[in-house]
């Protein structure tokens, strides 16, 4: 009887299995014959032909509109660049104002530096030579550098006697500031 039993479960499960994994059963038809299942066939005359043509978009916009768009976007952004112009001329004038304001302050400072940098190198001059007898600040063995200018007369020293006693990080500082009259 187990026997019998084990059987008719196995072809039962094999049945579902190849069918699909345990989909539900159709319920049994009172009659033994199968169902007649009815096929899907083309209409009588067959199908349409496809139409492989390109369809065009539909435009968005006809020529007319996109130019009257493309004349008002070219006006628009003219205006708003001619807006924008006088401000910039404005702000354009306020830096020149300021510039030449500042300027003579500016050059000011600027030599005030360089006769402070030339003042520190006489000091240097005067602290490393002090024990050489004879030695005058500004001459070379008791003559003067030029002989031929008149004492009154200014000579800007050399970049090289200018930075000769400062660090390097100073000279990169301030190298820029010698030519920039």
């Amino acid at each position: 009887m187990l026997a019998s039993l084990w059987t008719g479960l196995r072809s039962k499960i094999l049945l579902r299995t190849q069918r699909g994994f345990f989909r539900p059963q159709r319920p049994a038809s009172s009659s033994s014959s199968p169902v007649a299942y009815q096929q899907d066939l083309p209409p009588t005359g067959g199908y349409a032909d496809y139409d492989w043509g390109r369809i065009p978009q539909k435009p968005y916009m006809g020529a007319t509109k996109q130019f009257l768009l493309v004349v008002f976007m070219t006006i628009t952004g003219k205006l708003m660049m001619e807006l924008d112009r006088k401000r910039w001329r404005g702000e354009k004038l306020e830096m020149l104002d300021a510039k030449v304001a500042l300027m003579p302050m500016l050059l000011a400072e600027r030599d005030r530096l360089y006769l402070r940098r030339i003042r520190r190198n006489r000091e240097e001059e005067e602290r490393i030579m002090k024990n050489v007898p004879g030695w005058e600040v500004g001459k070379w063995f008791d003559e003067p550098v030029y002989k031929t200018v008149p004492k009154d007369h200014w000579i800007d020293p050399t970049p090289f006697e200018y930075w000769v006693h400062c660090e390097a990080f100073e000279f990169e500082k301030w190298y820029h500031w010698w030519f920039t009259a």
